[in-house]
């Protein structure tokens, strides 16, 4: 009967070993917590140029921004703004872009609207080759002189190295 007991618990275990072997393959990637904040202003009509600085897996880093505009934006009957953007942020050793949803809402001061991105981590280069993940930014636009914006972001990307 003892026998019988080792082999059930061998059997047991070396199944269990298996399961979590096989499990940590098709696991997904371990998530790293991003936030920060950022400033840009416009360069032309498509185009704004700032930094920004992160805060990735716990290390504060600073990076150059460049976002693009990708298509006018379409405009609601309200004056809400819907528009499709790239941000590339561009740190010492490498760099991160996103393909961005952004809504520019306006607020009860004219010419200034309240900002919130939903981005998607599309791309990396240097230590953040093969990154992807989720971030998101709030923060406003003013467009009553040279358009600027100020933005906080958070979010999630895969582990980097």
């Amino acid at each position: 009967m003892k026998s019988k007991i080792t082999k059930v618990s061998a059997i047991t275990v070396l199944s269990l070993a298996v399961l979590v072997v096989i499990s940590a393959a098709f696991a997904e990637p371990a998530r790293d917590p991003v936030s920060g904040s950022g400033s840009s202003s416009a360069i032309n009509e498509f185009q704004f140029a700032g930094s920004a600085t992160l805060v990735i897996r716990g290390q504060e880093k600073s990076a150059q921004l460049l976002v693009t505009v990708l298509a006018p934006p379409k405009v609601s009957e309200d004056g809400v703004q819907h528009v499709l953007a790239t941000h590339t942020f561009t740190f010492a050793d490498g760099s991160i872009t996103t393909s961005d949803m952004e809504i520019a809402e306006p607020t009860d001061t004219p010419g200034l609207y309240t900002l919130n991105a939903n981005m998607e981590v599309v791309s990396g280069t240097g230590v953040y080759e093969g990154v992807t993940g989720r971030l998101i930014a709030h923060g406003t636009i003013d467009f009553r002189a040279l358009p600027a914006a100020e933005f906080e972001i958070v979010g999630v990307i895969s582990a980097v190295e």
